[in-house]
This record gives structure tokens, C-alpha cells and sequence, in this order.
């Protein structure tokens, strides 16, 4: 009885990885194909013009012409379009897959800014391919939102109502940095919000301390339970920049970090890698509750028999 179970239980787990395979496939993009990291994460707009964009496609790509542009999510969305803000660039796919092309950032960019991935599609593709990695940040000097040496991070309302009528994510946040505090801002006070419903939390104000208005300072934020988010900033004195996912840091106590998808709407979900271990360790643990249920049994028959 006990060697039939724990066949059973060596099956379920067999299937479970084979399933969960096939749903992590489902959304994975072909492993022939991959957008390399950008120079850097944050661009300015005024100041940088342009983004340069590094892929690897397959070979049947090769000599194919192609369009490099930077995408409203990351390669784990199952839809994805170009942001209409950036100007998108064309290119032609050398003889070993390799891509180079260049996508132009406007002068000008809304106040609620933008996080984008840059991506590469085109005829010889599928389905465009998107960076997976985490979102380019794209930011504005201004002056008079940051005067002197003082910065702002902006978390936009997408983040904050996550496709709700009404705002979801609520409490008090704290910003850090270098591990100094600088501010802690209610997530639901209408003082921190401009007219978009976006908040807007300003670092480097008189008081606060002098790493607050540092260059190059690293900026983490806690939520009300005072979990560290996953994501971290560099603080660029005078720039205002984007902070669109709140997901914490995978813990015990919280869920893990949202996927690249989730950028602008601020939603935790599950990528392939953490759907696969979930679905495996429940069938560890069903396996080793019908082992648990086998040995009750036969304790029980050994009781009526003496």
C-alpha cells in the first residue's frame, strides 16, 4: 500500500512540473530571442534623446528589417503595444541575429512620466520580444517642482487604483535614503497628489537630512508594515522620476515582487518561476499527506488486531 502511494505521490509531482512547464511556456518568450540591457535605467527627457536598443533574434531572422521600439509593458505580458510618446527606430538584423537600433525620447513627457521596456518586432517575429527585465525609468528636470538639490518620486494613480474605481493600495509609505529617513507620505492624503491623482513624494526638503538631497544617494521605500520594496531609485538631484510598483520584496510575510508587466499598474503577480514552485511544492506536500493518511491507517489496523 505504502510503495503504490508514494508512486502516486512520485506521479503528481512528475505531472505538476510537466504542467506547470507548459504554463511558464505559454507566456515565455522563445529563448532564441532576447532584448539585452540598456546602457542604463533612468533617461531624462531634454537630456538624453535617444535609447539604444541590443538584440539577439534568431537566425531565420537574419537580414530581416525590423522595428526597435520601447513598449508600455515588459516581455511577460500577454499584450503588448509600443508607447505611442517614443519615436520607434528601424533596423536590419545581421547575419548573427545581432540588433542595434535606436528609439528617440521626446523633449517633453507627461507629468505622471513613463516606464516603458524597450523591445524589437518585425515579420520574421511572432510576436514582438520585450525586454523582461526591470522597466526603463524615464524622468524631467524641474526646477520648480525641486528646487536646489531636492528630487521627486512619482507613483502614478494606475498604481495606486490598479484598474479599480476606487484607490486599493493605501497607508503610509517611507522613503529612505542610504538608509536615512526622509519622508513619509499617506498614500490617500490629497495634499501629496497633483491634479493626474498621481503622488508625488518630494526628497531634499529643509529638514531633512543631507543624504536626502545626495547624489547617487539609493532610495528604498517600506510600506505600512514596514516591508522594503522590491524596486530601488538613485536620487538625481532637480529630476522627478517614476515609482510605479509597490510590490514588496518576497518574504514570509509577502508575495513576490510584481512582474515586469505589472510596471505602470503596481499589481503583484506571480511570474513563471514562482508559479512553477508553488505548483511543485503542492504536490510535495499532497504526496506527503497521503503518506501521513497510509501511515494512520495501517496504525489503526494494528490496534484492532491486538
Amino acid at each position: 500500500m505504502v510503495s503504490r502511494v508514494f508512486s502516486l505521490f512520485v506521479l503528481t509531482t512528475t505531472c505538476a512540473l510537466l504542467v506547470s512547464t507548459s504554463v511558464v511556456s505559454v507566456f515565455a518568450q522563445s529563448p532564441e530571442a532576447v532584448v539585452h540591457p540598456t546602457a542604463k535605467r533612468l533617461y531624462v527627457a531634454g537630456e538624453d534623446i535617444e535609447v539604444q536598443v541590443e538584440a539577439t533574434l534568431p537566425a531565420s531572422c537574419a537580414a530581416s528589417p525590423v522595428t526597435v521600439a520601447l513598449f508600455e509593458r515588459g516581455g511577460a505580458a500577454k499584450v503588448n503595444q509600443p508607447d505611442p510618446l517614443f519615436e520607434a527606430g528601424r533596423a536590419t538584423v545581421a547575419s548573427d541575429g545581432k540588433v542595434h537600433g535606436v528609439a528617440r525620447v521626446p523633449a517633453n513627457l507627461p507629468r505622471n512620466l513613463r516606464t516603458v521596456w524597450p523591445g524589437v518586432s518585425g515579420g520574421c517575429l511572432g510576436s514582438p520580444v520585450v525586454s523582461t527585465g526591470p522597466g526603463l525609468l524615464f524622468g524631467v528636470r524641474d526646477a520648480a517642482e525641486n528646487p536646489g538639490s531636492s528630487s521627486t518620486f512619482v507613483i502614478p494613480a494606475t498604481s495606486l487604483f490598479m484598474g479599480r474605481a476606487v484607490q486599493v493600495v493605501k497607508g503610509t509609505y517611507t522613503a529612505f535614503a542610504n538608509g536615512k529617513r526622509c519622508a513619509a507620505v499617506d498614500l490617500e492624503d490629497v495634499r501629496t497628489k497633483d491634479a493626474e491623482g498621481n503622488v508625488r513624494i518630494h526628497l531634499g526638503a529643509p529638514g531633512q537630512p543631507k543624504e536626502c538631497s545626495t547624489p547617487g544617494a539609493a532610495i528604498t521605500f517600506t510600506t505600512p508594515l514596514g516591508e522594503e520594496l522590491y524596486e530601488s531609485r538613485t536620487l538625481v538631484p532637480g529630476v522627478s522620476q517614476p515609482f510605479a510598483n509597490l510590490a514588496p520584496k518576497a518574504g514570509p510575510s509577502s508575495g513576490p515582487p510584481a512582474a515586469p508587466d505589472a510596471g505602470n499598474a503596481g499589481m503583484r503577480s506571480m511570474d513563471g518561476g514562482s508559479r512553477l514552485w508553488v505548483i511543485s511544492w503542492g504536490a510535495v506536500v499532497g504526496g506527503a499527506g497521503a503518506l501521513a493518511v497510509v501511515r494512520r491507517t495501517r496504525s489503526r489496523r494494528l490496534d484492532r488486531t491486538r
